[in-house]
Order: C-alpha cells, then sequence, then structure tokens
C-alpha cells in the first residue's frame, strides 16, 4: 500500500470519465493505494484523522465542467509525459472551438496554426535536405576516392559539408523537434471527452470514433 499525504484529489478515471473525491482544505487528506491486487484496477482508500469536508464528481472529464468546479480537478485530464505542452494544446483548441462553434472546424484552425508555427522548421529541413541530394554525386567520388581510408573520407566529407553549408542532420533535427507537438496533438484528440458525439460535416458523425472511409 503508498500512502500519499496532503492530497487534494483520488480519483478512478478511463478514457473519457472519472469519479473522484475532493477536498478544498489546503492541507489535504490522507490517500492510500492498494495496487497488489492488479495495477490495471488498484483501489485507493481515504484516511481521515479529523473532521473534513469530501466533495465527489462522477461524469464525463469535460475540460470546462471541471474547471468550473475546481481548476485543479483537470488534472485528471492526463496526456503521459507532455501532459503540460499538451493542455496547452488544447486550452488553444478549447478557444477555436469557442470562436467557431464546432469541434471539427476548430481541429481544422489548430492544425493550420500548428503548421504556420512549424513552417520554419519544415522549411529548414527541406533546404538542408536539398543541399544534401544537391551534393550527393561529389560524396559518392568521395567515397570512392577514399575506399578503406574511412578517417580521410570523414575529413573530407567534414570540408565539403562546410564548403556548401550542408549540414547531414539538418534534414531529420527539424522533423524530430516537430514530433513532441503531434505527439501532443494526437494525445489531446485522443482523450477529449468534447468530441465524443460531436458532428462535422458529411458523414463524420463522431469526431472520436476512426473514419470509416479513409
Amino acid at each position: 500500500i503508498k500512502r500519499f499525504s496532503n492530497t487534494l484529489f483520488l480519483s478512478s478515471v478511463d478514457r473519457y470519465f472519472t469519479t473522484l473525491l475532493f477536498t478544498k482544505d489546503p492541507q489535504g487528506f490522507e490517500a492510500l493505494i492498494d495496487s497488489e491486487i492488479g495495477t490495471k484496477n488498484p483501489l485507493g482508500f481515504i484516511s481521515l484523522k479529523n473532521e473534513a469536508n469530501l466533495h465527489g464528481y462522477i461524469g464525463p472529464k469535460d475540460y470546462r465542467s471541471l474547471k468550473a468546479i475546481s481548476p485543479m480537478l483537470t488534472d485528471v485530464i492526463e496526456y503521459g509525459l507532455i501532459t503540460f505542452f499538451a493542455k496547452g494544446v488544447f486550452v488553444l483548441l478549447d478557444y477555436l472551438y469557442q470562436f467557431v462553434g464546432n469541434w471539427g472546424w476548430a481541429i481544422i484552425f489548430l492544425t493550420i496554426i500548428v503548421r504556420l508555427i512549424l513552417y520554419p522548421l519544415s522549411y529548414k529541413g527541406m533546404v538542408s535536405m536539398q543541399k544534401l541530394k544537391e551534393l550527393a554525386p561529389k560524396m559518392k567520388e568521395l567515397q570512392e576516392k577514399y575506399k578503406g581510408e574511412p578517417q580521410k573520407l570523414q575529413a573530407h566529407m567534414m570540408q565539403l559539408y562546410k564548403k556548401h553549408g550542408a549540414n547531414p542532420l539538418g534534414g531529420c533535427l527539424p522533423l524530430i523537434l516537430q514530433i513532441p507537438v503531434f505527439f501532443a496533438i494526437y494525445r489531446v484528440l485522443y482523450n477529449a471527452v468534447e468530441l465524443k458525439s460531436s458532428e462535422w460535416i458529411l458523414w463524420i458523425h463522431d469526431l472520436s470514433i476512426m473514419d470509416p472511409y479513409f
């Protein structure tokens, strides 16, 4: 059994819904988690030494509903290692929804905004890849000329890169830097109960499920 002091809320969650108990007392309460029964379904207990006021909530993990009760309860909407960043993405998505009035169009505008923000990285990556493509014949010549001499080959390759302002990592590094952004968007869209049963256009009547045709 694991003990947690000064706990403000204790919850059980799945993808879209949560059951939780919380207190507005800044000192919190002691929570006990018994995970021996199974990591998939651990049991949670509350230990109170003194009288305390506890409040409960059973329902969807709707961001605005939870925030209206208490901002701390939005922490039950968990996105993994990138939770802090993903929450910012959802706040932007929610703002766009309030502006356009439809979650589908909000996602489209979010995608456009993200692409515009990341365009400098994407462009830099494309330019770097194009330079390496243009240098490919010269690189091949060096490989043939210094075959069996890896140190000389490496030295001349670095000179070639420096002369033409190319970077062998310049093509993939900008793409790698974008991965956390797209992963955060994926986690937000996957966990957003707001998308459940939300219609968009044509045959799309539920944004939370996979498109049956594409």
